[in-house]
């Protein structure tokens, strides 16, 4: 199984990209076991997933983590599905991220984008108590724009020169 985290417009719409990339902001935990025995009762990921949230000022009261559980392809199931998924805000009433440790119920099967609203979340397992998965347990931590006093747009400089073999401070010494 697989955890994918995702950062949504709203509930029910589509996922959040940046200016000048397509690409989608999400994260995903590596695969782990589950044997499916009666009494295995949990599932637990116990590894940090990050996301990159818009700042404050861009936040919307609509935005939301969408989570997904995918049973991975193998000797029982021919491909990827998706078996369990659930949703939780972003933005707290007084417009930052939500932070703190979170409770969230998980419905079965593929998301339904049809859903618009958390109380139709909640009506969906409160009405046949099959559509319920079960709780996600998780902790959201807001974490510094700043490492080491320098900015996060020169962090991130300083280690994609490091993937591409690139020194600046030898080039530097050569002029």
């Amino acid at each position: 199984y697989v955890v994918v985290a995702t950062l949504m417009d709203r509930l029910g719409g589509k996922p959040i990209t940046y200016s000048g990339s397509q690409e989608v902001t999400s994260a995903k935990t590596r695969p782990m076991a589950h044997v499916g025995r009666t009494f295995d009762l949990d599932l637990i990921a116990n590894e940090p997933l990050f996301l990159l949230a818009p700042p404050d000022a861009h936040l919307k009261a609509s935005m939301c983590i969408l989570l997904e559980v995918y049973q991975c392809k193998g000797r029982l199931c021919p491909y990827d599905k998706c078996v369990g998924w659930t949703a939780f805000p972003l933005v707290t009433a007084a417009f930052s991220v939500a932070a703190g440790k979170m409770k969230a119920p998980m419905l079965r099967g593929q998301v339904d984008s049809s859903v618009k609203l958390y109380r139709t979340l909640e009506k969906r397992y409160k009405l046949d108590l099959d559509n319920w998965l079960g709780n996600v347990y998780f902790k959201v931590s807001k974490m510094s724009r700043w490492l080491n006093h320098d900015k996060e747009y020169a962090v991130r400089m300083q280690y994609t020169s490091d993937l591409l073999g690139f020194d600046p401070t030898k080039e530097e010494q050569q002029q």
